[in-house]
């Protein structure tokens, strides 16, 4: 009976802050007096004093079961990855050249199922660096730095049979970065900057299938802004007017998909390797392929900058447990 009851109490302790449900049931001992324990998953666990009778009791037994089973339904999914493969980029404001070259990224991406296993969030980090040449003569050279950070909130639907779960919802994103070009490094203006937000559509599927008797899943991620703003400024007019003169017009615009056209697409799937012991269910190792695409055609300024890349990474679940003493 000790070693059932210290197994229940683990099992509490795991289970505070994640599970949205809570239980609270009395019992009176021998004496006739109430000995109380409540259970509330998500804020915190208390024990005032837990009876041996009280844990034999199939009713607890049966919420402690629930408990579990809904903490371990709910972790969280990490990965970092790089991507490799190759870029484009054109931007008018500099040149009507298009640039051509290596592209690398670095990828950051947390998810997980929220309480009631009906919704769930997906964060999403990207550091890009592109390195072209000019595809007439391959005598100049442009670089593009992007930052890029999204946030979705996604309708969840699971389908055990199939072992497959569906994901759709809207998301919020931020584009930071900008263009330099070397063939007019002495010019007035050689670089370009970057930045744009909007609200847009995102989706994800997953599917698991098992390799060697360990389950792999196949994750599937795509995100298109649908309106938003953007910083873009006029043809012919100069930062130095914009930031220092204040003389420009206003280059903040409206943006949808009439001026903007993007696309983020991600295909992966994560092979077990060695289990960490620290790490629910351990890690794997992440493959795929990761696809970018963005157009803009604002103010008679063509921007255009795209990547397709093989990624490789890792992978890893935990449970954000908090512990709390007895």
């Amino acid at each position: 009976m000790k070693i059932l009851k210290k197994t229940l109490l683990l099992s509490l302790i795991l289970c505070s802050n994640v599970v949205s449900a809570w239980a609270q049931h009395n019992v009176a001992n021998e004496e006739g007096k109430i000995t109380s324990l409540k259970i509330v998953c998500g804020d915190t666990l208390y024990r005032d004093t837990i009876l041996d009778e009280y844990l034999s009791n199939p009713k607890m037994q049966y919420v402690l079961q629930k408990c579990w089973e809904r903490c371990a339904n709910r972790p969280v999914t990490s990965s970092l990855s790089l991507g490799i493969g190759r870029g484009k980029m054109r931007d008018t404001y500099l040149t009507p050249l298009l640039y051509q070259g290596t592209a690398l990224d670095l990828h950051f991406d947390r998810s997980r199922v929220m309480r009631g296993l009906s919704w769930s969030n997906l964060q999403m980090a990207d550091l890009s660096f592109t390195d072209g040449d000019d595809t007439a003569s391959g005598l100049t050279s442009a670089y593009a730095l992007r930052l890029r950070y999204s946030f979705a909130m996604h309708k969840y639907w699971h389908f055990p049979s199939a072992n497959t779960s569906l994901e759709v919802g809207p998301y919020f994103g931020l584009d930071f970065g900008g263009n330099y070009n070397l063939r007019i490094a002495n010019g007035n203006n050689p670089a370009t900057l970057r930045l744009a937000e909007g609200f847009g559509l995102s989706a994800a599927a997953t599917w698991v299938y098992r390799l060697f008797g360990h389950p792999c899943p196949v994750n599937f991620t795509a995100q298109m802004p649908l309106i938003g703003t953007a910083f873009v400024p006029e043809y012919g007019a100069s930062y130095y007017e914009t930031f220092y003169l204040e003389t420009a017009p206003n280059e903040t615009t409206f943006t949808s998909l009439h001026n903007r056209q993007d696309l983020t697409l991600r295909l992966t799937t994560d092979v077990p390797f060695a289990v960490i012991p620290w790490l629910h269910n351990g890690s794997s190792l992440r493959l795929g392929l990761g696809y970018h695409i963005e157009t803009m055609d604002i103010n008679d300024i063509v921007t255009r900058y795209s990547t397709f890349q093989l990624v490789v990474g890792w992978s890893w679940k935990y449970l954000p447990y908090k512990y709390h003493r007895p």
